[in-house]
């Protein structure tokens, strides 16, 4: 069994969104610890993100 600490993969760290984007995410309803999960994730408009978290399992394919 290989230890968490004894692992060779890189972890990705992504950079903090700027004030600015943390506010235009903020007046479009999306909580800062959501934008910024959702943009390290590729979803990066305020549209996108209302969209994912507004996602209903009756409306996915």
């Amino acid at each position: 069994m290989e230890l968490a600490s004894q692992t060779k993969t890189p972890w990705d760290v992504y950079d903090i969104l700027s004030d600015a984007q943390f506010q235009q995410y903020s007046q479009a309803g999306i909580e800062a610890i959501h934008a910024q999960l959702l943009h390290n994730r590729g979803i990066i408009t305020p549209e996108a993100m209302r969209s994912f978290l507004a996602a209903r399992y009756d409306q996915t394919p």
